[in-house]
């Protein structure tokens, strides 16, 4: 079911009426309505309902909350940041990614620069966590987690960096590894012309923290003498933690002031009376319950929570490829998000109990991994074939990270390698190829429904993976340190090796929950005929 769907819609309208004993024809010729005794409010009720189930359509920012439900907003909130930082030149807002900054003014005390037509690229990458609103108070607290920036620009500094003296113009790249940027900001209320109010941020406070090296390259530093220069960028780059604590929040308050203006000019797309819609309306009913029985209050209800919750593919025809993988990117945050009222748990991240690998040459077993990133996958070369029910499409994941504790032994190719202890993975991009079997299944309603019934998978790395295993061979560091060095030179064939078991299990679960969302929607409104 799709609330954009007219026929859809049409069936909706069809059952409520038949639950307020209307005549579904009567309402195609409203004439014909009679002022009966008992049926005189009949138009109002029928004019309610076409609002509330329309309007809960409408918002395509935030999914439909109650009001005051900060737990609700902030799941809204998560699954709303990708379009809070798309580009939309009809609201007049520029790319967020790469974002453009055209002065950032560092005035410290020990240190001077600015930063002229930066140009910063990452934020697209950024994954956002531990979201907390207060609705009463209008406070949003969240957190980026950001595998990393690339900034380039011009620049002008004087002063002192830490120790040493710094001083030059010329261009610059800034490159990060992964960033923390916890973001306190206050809300506020705007009303405009129309009467409509929509949630507008009004200022914000940072706390930032470099979690992985950070690359300075100035060029041109003292005029061009190479020895001076080359020392203050090795003392940067050496001290890169130190020295990005120094210079980085007038740096990061412009970019996040800017990005507050692309935020507020999206949020004026969503009002509240919109985000909050379906709780709004039918509290209305319920205070003019005189109109309306209990049964028909709660016939609509069930209606709005139906409505709301199966917006998540927007119908395509089969033939239209684009449009297919369109709907599937729109959807995936939805998807990879948890939503205990379908019983589906995060995707992203993702918590697998254990992975074992028993290949010929190595064994290993991987305890309670929690995998992040899929969120920032891509679909594309999607096909799929309802004759023969089957589905290929391609992930483009551009940042992937699993965390857990590990047992291993074997042989890692030609090395020897065993130990115990925590692990990381960082993947820098994947391509995965997802070819599965569909099969249609007829729920409750007597509807079919799409579900995946099995996969195959083809995984490739295509960037390099870093491995950090910590506590190999009980912690003898000259062998420990000989395994990771070899593992993360020759990071493609280590990868071919231990993938296939990972894959197959994150795959699964992730099935599993697509195959939950599936079954809210009945197979004849997937696709336009």
């Amino acid at each position: 079911m799709n609330p954009s769907d007219g026929s859809s819609r049409w069936e909706i309208v069809q059952i409520f009426l038949s639950f307020i004993r209307i005549p579904s024809d009567s309402v195609l010729g409203c004439g014909q309505l009679r002022s009966q005794k008992g049926n005189m409010l009949l138009p109002f009720k029928i004019l309610v309902f076409f609002a509330v189930c329309v309007n809960i359509g409408r918002c395509a920012l935030f999914s439909p909350c109650k009001t005051n439900d900060s737990k609700c907003f902030d799941a809204a909130f998560t699954n709303a940041f990708p379009k809070l930082l798309s580009e939309d030149s009809t609201l007049g807002i520029g790319p967020s990614d790469p974002l453009h900054i055209d002065l950032i003014d560092g005035n410290l005390s020990i240190l001077k620069y600015k930063l002229f037509d930066s140009t910063v690229k990452g934020y697209k990458d950024c994954s956002i966590t531990n979201v907390k609103s207060n609705l009463n108070s209008l406070t949003l607290y969240f957190e980026l987690d950001c595998p990393g920036f690339d900034s380039t620009g011009k620049y002008e500094v004087s002063g002192r960096l830490i120790v040493l003296p710094v001083e030059g113009k010329g261009e610059y790249r800034l490159t990060t590894g992964r960033y923390s940027i916890a973001v306190n900001a206050e809300l506020k209320e705007v009303r405009d012309k129309n009467g409509k109010t929509y949630f507008a941020i009004k200022k914000i406070k940072l706390k930032n923290e470099a979690i992985e090296p950070v690359v300075f390259d100035f060029k041109n530093l003292f005029n061009g003498q190479k020895d001076l220069s080359d020392a203050v960028h090795k003392f940067a780059n050496e001290n890169w933690k130190e020295v990005a604590n120094l210079v980085q929040d007038p740096v990061y308050y412009a970019q996040l002031k800017q990005l507050v203006i692309h935020f507020n000019k999206h949020l004026k797309t969503a009002p509240l009376e919109e985000i909050f819609t379906c709780y709004i309306c039918i509290r209305i009913l319920v205070i003019n319950s005189i109109m309306f029985s209990i049964f028909e209050i709660l016939a609509l209800t069930i209606l709005c929570v139906s409505v709301a919750q199966s917006d998540i593919f927007s119908p395509c025809h089969l033939n239209d490829l684009a449009c297919v993988a369109t709907s599937i990117n729109n959807a995936l945050p939805q998807i990879l998000s948890e939503n205990k009222a379908l019983g589906v748990e995060s995707s992203d991240p993702l918590k697998v109990d254990m992975i074992e690998g028993d290949m010929s040459g190595i064994k290993f077993k991987f305890f309670s991994p929690i995998t992040t990133g899929f969120k920032k996958c891509v679909a594309k070369n999607v096909k799929i074939n309802l004759d023969t029910l089957t589905i290929h499409l391609e992930l483009d994941c551009p940042n992937l990270e699993t965390t857990g504790t590990y047992d291993i032994s074997g042989r890692l190719i030609t090395l020897p390698i065993e130990g115990k202890g925590d692990f990381k993975i960082s993947a820098g991009s994947y391509n995965i190829i997802i070819d599965g079997d569909l099969e249609t299944v007829v729920g409750d309603d007597n509807k079919a429904y799409l579900s995946i019934k099995s996969f195959k998978l083809k995984n490739e790395a295509t960037a390099p993976i870093s491995f950090d295993f910590k506590h190999l061979f009980n912690g003898q560091k000259d062998l420990a340190n000989d395994a990771l060095t070899f593992a993360n030179q020759n990071w493609k064939q280590v990868s071919g090796l231990l993938q296939e078991p990972i894959w197959n299990n994150n795959m699964k679960r992730i099935i599993s929950n697509i195959n939950k969302y599936l079954m809210t929607e009945p197979l004849d409104k997937l696709f336009l005929s």
